[in-house]
Protein backbone atom coordinates (compact mmCIF):
# COMPACT_ATOMS: atom_id res chain seq x y z
CA UNK A 1 0.00 0.00 0.00
CA UNK A 2 3.03 2.46 1.11
CA UNK A 3 4.84 1.74 -2.55
CA UNK A 4 1.18 2.34 -4.27
CA UNK A 5 0.86 5.71 -2.26
CA UNK A 6 4.67 6.55 -2.99
CA UNK A 7 4.38 6.15 -6.62
CA UNK A 8 1.37 8.05 -7.00
CA UNK A 9 2.50 11.10 -5.13
CA UNK A 10 5.93 10.73 -7.91
CA UNK A 11 3.78 10.12 -10.85
CA UNK A 12 1.62 14.12 -9.45
CA UNK A 13 5.35 15.19 -8.80
CA UNK A 14 6.15 14.90 -12.43
CA UNK A 15 2.49 15.62 -14.22
CA UNK A 16 3.57 19.02 -12.48
CA UNK A 17 6.52 19.81 -13.34
CA UNK A 18 5.73 18.86 -17.14
CA UNK A 19 3.29 21.14 -16.76
CA UNK A 20 4.79 24.06 -15.27
CA UNK A 21 7.57 23.64 -17.50
CA UNK A 22 5.03 23.63 -21.07
CA UNK A 23 3.90 26.74 -19.26
CA UNK A 24 6.89 28.26 -19.02
CA UNK A 25 7.87 27.35 -22.65
CA UNK A 26 5.03 28.63 -24.25
CA UNK A 27 5.68 32.35 -22.68
CA UNK A 28 9.41 32.29 -23.66
CA UNK A 29 10.23 35.85 -25.33
CA UNK A 30 11.25 35.99 -28.65
CA UNK A 31 15.13 35.05 -29.15
CA UNK A 32 16.94 38.12 -29.63
CA UNK A 33 19.17 36.69 -32.22
CA UNK A 34 19.32 34.48 -35.26
CA UNK A 35 21.56 32.84 -37.76
CA UNK A 36 21.28 30.51 -40.70
CA UNK A 37 21.55 29.40 -44.09
CA UNK A 38 20.01 30.10 -47.40
CA UNK A 39 20.26 27.47 -50.13
CA UNK A 40 17.94 28.44 -53.12
CA UNK A 41 17.68 29.00 -56.63
CA UNK A 42 16.47 32.66 -58.32
CA UNK A 43 14.25 31.78 -61.67
CA UNK A 44 15.06 32.71 -65.01
CA UNK A 45 15.88 36.30 -64.17
CA UNK A 46 18.57 38.44 -64.43
CA UNK A 47 20.76 35.99 -66.58
CA UNK A 48 19.31 33.12 -64.29
CA UNK A 49 18.53 30.80 -62.76
CA UNK A 50 21.26 30.83 -60.26
CA UNK A 51 22.47 29.23 -57.14
CA UNK A 52 22.37 30.99 -54.22
CA UNK A 53 23.73 30.06 -50.99
CA UNK A 54 25.19 31.55 -47.88
CA UNK A 55 25.13 32.72 -44.04
CA UNK A 56 23.11 35.05 -42.65
CA UNK A 57 22.37 36.66 -39.36
CA UNK A 58 19.67 38.79 -37.41
CA UNK A 59 19.63 40.63 -34.45
CA UNK A 60 16.61 42.52 -32.53
CA UNK A 61 17.62 45.55 -30.97
CA UNK A 62 16.73 47.04 -27.86
CA UNK A 63 15.27 49.75 -29.10
CA UNK A 64 12.58 47.80 -31.00
CA UNK A 65 14.56 48.20 -34.66
CA UNK A 66 16.59 44.74 -36.56
CA UNK A 67 20.07 44.84 -38.01
CA UNK A 68 19.96 41.90 -40.92
CA UNK A 69 23.59 40.93 -42.46
CA UNK A 70 24.14 37.62 -45.50
CA UNK A 71 26.90 36.65 -47.31
CA UNK A 72 26.07 35.07 -50.41
CA UNK A 73 27.43 32.98 -53.17
CA UNK A 74 25.63 33.20 -56.55
CA UNK A 75 26.39 30.73 -59.74
CA UNK A 76 24.51 29.36 -62.78
CA UNK A 77 23.31 25.73 -61.77
CA UNK A 78 23.17 23.30 -64.12
CA UNK A 79 19.96 23.84 -66.43
CA UNK A 80 21.66 27.18 -67.45
CA UNK A 81 24.46 25.39 -68.17
CA UNK A 82 22.42 22.74 -70.25
CA UNK A 83 19.61 25.01 -71.65
CA UNK A 84 21.63 28.22 -73.13
CA UNK A 85 22.34 27.55 -76.53
CA UNK A 86 24.97 27.59 -77.82
CA UNK A 87 26.04 25.44 -75.04
CA UNK A 88 28.38 27.46 -72.76
CA UNK A 89 32.24 26.04 -71.53
CA UNK A 90 30.78 24.54 -68.24
CA UNK A 91 33.56 26.10 -66.67
CA UNK A 92 33.81 28.84 -63.73
CA UNK A 93 34.16 32.19 -65.99
CA UNK A 94 32.20 34.85 -66.64
CA UNK A 95 30.58 33.13 -69.67
CA UNK A 96 30.56 29.68 -67.66
CA UNK A 97 28.81 29.18 -64.73
CA UNK A 98 29.85 32.79 -63.78
CA UNK A 99 30.68 32.32 -59.89
CA UNK A 100 29.88 35.92 -57.72
CA UNK A 101 29.45 37.20 -54.07
CA UNK A 102 26.48 39.32 -52.35
CA UNK A 103 26.83 40.96 -49.50
CA UNK A 104 23.47 42.33 -47.78
CA UNK A 105 23.48 44.34 -45.12
CA UNK A 106 19.84 45.72 -43.60
CA UNK A 107 20.23 48.28 -40.77
CA UNK A 108 17.97 49.85 -38.44
CA UNK A 109 15.20 47.72 -40.19
CA UNK A 110 11.58 47.60 -38.53
CA UNK A 111 9.98 44.40 -36.61
CA UNK A 112 6.55 43.33 -37.04
CA UNK A 113 4.96 40.28 -36.62
CA UNK A 114 1.82 38.34 -38.29
CA UNK A 115 1.03 40.62 -41.19
CA UNK A 116 -0.22 40.03 -44.89
CA UNK A 117 2.03 37.72 -46.58
CA UNK A 118 4.13 36.26 -43.08
CA UNK A 119 2.97 34.36 -40.62
CA UNK A 120 6.23 34.93 -37.91
CA UNK A 121 8.20 37.72 -38.03
CA UNK A 122 8.65 40.12 -40.70
CA UNK A 123 12.09 42.65 -41.02
CA UNK A 124 11.84 45.22 -43.20
CA UNK A 125 12.20 48.82 -44.35
CA UNK A 126 15.74 49.88 -42.76
CA UNK A 127 18.85 51.08 -45.13
CA UNK A 128 20.42 48.42 -47.24
CA UNK A 129 23.54 47.69 -48.65
CA UNK A 130 23.85 45.11 -50.98
CA UNK A 131 27.40 44.86 -53.04
CA UNK A 132 28.66 42.52 -56.10
CA UNK A 133 31.67 40.97 -56.19
CA UNK A 134 32.32 43.68 -53.32
CA UNK A 135 30.81 46.81 -55.56
CA UNK A 136 28.10 48.19 -54.39
CA UNK A 137 24.89 47.88 -56.76
CA UNK A 138 20.93 48.15 -57.35
CA UNK A 139 20.90 51.23 -55.32
CA UNK A 140 17.16 52.37 -54.20
CA UNK A 141 16.38 48.69 -53.47
CA UNK A 142 14.48 46.93 -50.93
CA UNK A 143 14.01 43.44 -48.73
CA UNK A 144 11.71 41.96 -46.51
CA UNK A 145 12.98 39.03 -44.45
CA UNK A 146 10.03 36.79 -42.64
CA UNK A 147 10.69 34.10 -40.54
CA UNK A 148 8.66 31.97 -39.38
CA UNK A 149 8.44 28.13 -37.99
CA UNK A 150 5.91 25.52 -36.65
CA UNK A 151 4.75 23.75 -33.02
CA UNK A 152 7.85 21.69 -32.80
CA UNK A 153 10.63 24.23 -33.78
CA UNK A 154 9.00 28.25 -33.56
CA UNK A 155 11.67 29.75 -35.88
CA UNK A 156 12.88 27.24 -38.58
CA UNK A 157 12.52 29.06 -41.50
CA UNK A 158 13.47 32.00 -43.24
CA UNK A 159 12.94 33.68 -46.72
CA UNK A 160 14.43 36.79 -48.59
CA UNK A 161 12.39 38.94 -50.80
CA UNK A 162 13.90 41.52 -52.56
CA UNK A 163 12.32 44.97 -54.17
CA UNK A 164 13.16 47.55 -56.62
CA UNK A 165 16.11 47.16 -58.74
CA UNK A 166 17.54 44.13 -57.21
CA UNK A 167 14.95 42.06 -58.83
CA UNK A 168 16.55 42.25 -61.94
CA UNK A 169 19.30 40.03 -61.19
CA UNK A 170 17.54 38.12 -57.85
CA UNK A 171 14.13 37.97 -59.24
CA UNK A 172 10.30 38.57 -56.91
CA UNK A 173 9.85 35.10 -55.40
CA UNK A 174 11.06 34.74 -51.88
CA UNK A 175 14.34 33.28 -51.80
CA UNK A 176 14.46 30.32 -49.07
CA UNK A 177 16.83 29.44 -46.19
CA UNK A 178 16.41 27.98 -42.97
CA UNK A 179 17.22 29.07 -39.50
CA UNK A 180 19.99 27.31 -37.74
CA UNK A 181 19.98 29.13 -34.58
CA UNK A 182 17.70 31.72 -32.77
CA UNK A 183 19.01 32.30 -28.93
CA UNK A 184 18.41 35.10 -25.85
CA UNK A 185 20.64 38.43 -25.99
CA UNK A 186 23.87 37.73 -25.11
CA UNK A 187 24.53 34.36 -26.07
CA UNK A 188 25.79 33.89 -29.25
CA UNK A 189 27.95 30.74 -28.78
CA UNK A 190 27.07 27.93 -31.23
CA UNK A 191 26.69 24.82 -29.98
CA UNK A 192 30.10 23.51 -31.41
CA UNK A 193 31.93 26.59 -29.66
CA UNK A 194 32.29 29.14 -32.15
CA UNK A 195 31.06 32.53 -30.99
CA UNK A 196 30.05 35.36 -33.42
CA UNK A 197 29.24 38.80 -33.07
CA UNK A 198 26.00 38.71 -35.09
CA UNK A 199 27.30 39.58 -38.59
CA UNK A 200 28.32 36.95 -40.99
Amino acid sequence: MKKTTFWCAVRIAVLMMLTAGGGALAQAPTPRFFSGLINDYTPQTGGGPWEIRGAWSLTLNHNGTADFSAALNMTHDDYWVQATTPSPVNDNTSTGRNPHTHHITLTDASVSSNVAGCTGLLISNGTLSLTGNGNGMFAGSGIDICITGGNAVPYSNVTLTFLGPATMHFGVQAIHGVVRKSVARGDHDDQDGDQHDGRY
